[in-house]
């Protein structure tokens, strides 16, 4: 499975991208196609940030 494969899945929905914001994900696909083993899991990264002693204002 990789992580397109639940993306994929979904119905076709239309949503409307700005030139900018489709470029993005282009770019990060690319990114993401060249090397994937640099990707790390969600749960890894927010684990790690919420062990961080850095303390983000909570939303009001």
């Amino acid at each position: 499975m990789t992580a397109e494969d639940p993306w994929e899945s979904l119905p076709e929905l239309s949503i409307s991208l700005s030139e900018q914001q489709r470029l993005e994900l282009l770019r990060r696909r690319e990114l993401h196609q060249a090397e994937p083993e640099r990707g790390r899991p969600w749960r890894e990264v927010l684990d790690e940030i919420e062990r961080s002693p850095v303390q983000f204002a909570k939303p009001r």
